[in-house]
């Protein structure tokens, strides 16, 4: 019952530091991606293409036929160099270099339950939820390997 009790008084201190934030807004979500897929495009090049939660998309030209040299949508800027590298939150990008310096990705292969940001953008700031007085003796769990010992 007591455990019900704090559960619940934590739960509304939550909510309630959540209702009085400044400025907060719908404007601040984070842009994810939604949908990555690979595709032939009309000059010929394998890309990669990120669709992102805000309507957006990335491309990034990963092999072409000798003579063709790919371009920015945006720009008439020729590609530099496309490699593939791992983000922090542990993805593995397609990332483009472009010669005006404007660097592109997609992200391709990410860990169980790591949702890639759109890079560029930056995240909402979080709330920190007031802690309660007292502390709560609590064990974290933290799975092992079975020949792991500390």
């Amino acid at each position: 019952m007591r455990r019900f009790g704090v559960a619940l008084l934590a739960a509304v201190m939550a909510v309630s530091a959540l209702a009085i934030t400044p400025g907060r807004s719908e404007a601040q979500a984070l842009i994810v991606v939604t949908r990555v897929y690979s595709e032939i495009s009309r000059n010929g090049c394998l890309t990669y293409v990120a669709q992102w939660s805000d309507g957006s998309y990335t491309i990034v030209p990963w092999v072409c036929p000798f003579p063709v040299v790919p371009l920015r949508n945006d720009a008439p800027v020729p590609v530099v160099r496309s490699y593939q590298e791992r983000g922090r939150e542990g993805c593995l990008w397609f990332v483009s270099l472009w010669a005006d310096g404007v660097y592109t990705g997609v992200p391709w292969s990410c860990p169980f339950g790591v949702v890639p940001i759109k890079p560029g953008t930056v995240p909402p700031l979080f709330v920190p939820v007031p802690q309660p007085f007292f502390a709560l003796p609590v064990q974290p769990f933290f799975w092992q390997p079975y020949w792991y010992r500390p």
